[in-house]
């Protein structure tokens, strides 16, 4: 299964933030807020920051804040 439709490399499920998107109306993601946060095997927090083509998603479809997991476990804001 490819993690989107503009990937070409092969992963075992899709990126979180795509399904995400994919599921809410276009209402639900204007001007939405978008926190992605990734847990390691140990119950950490990781870097879980966005692939290009999941940005370009997020731009698109108009959500204007986005949250993610630095390396450090952090949480970091960036507006879109």
């Amino acid at each position: 299964m490819h993690t989107h439709p503009k990937s070409k490399t092969r992963f075992k499920s899709k990126c979180a933030e795509f399904d995400t998107i994919i599921s809410c109306t276009k209402d639900e993601l204007n001007g939405a807020s978008l926190l992605v946060v990734r847990i390691n095997a140990i119950d950490q927090f990781v870097l879980a920051y966005p692939c290009k083509h999941c940005q370009a998603l997020i731009q698109k479809v108009g959500i204007r804040h986005l949250y993610y997991t630095d390396y450090n476990g952090q949480i970091v804001y960036r507006r879109i």
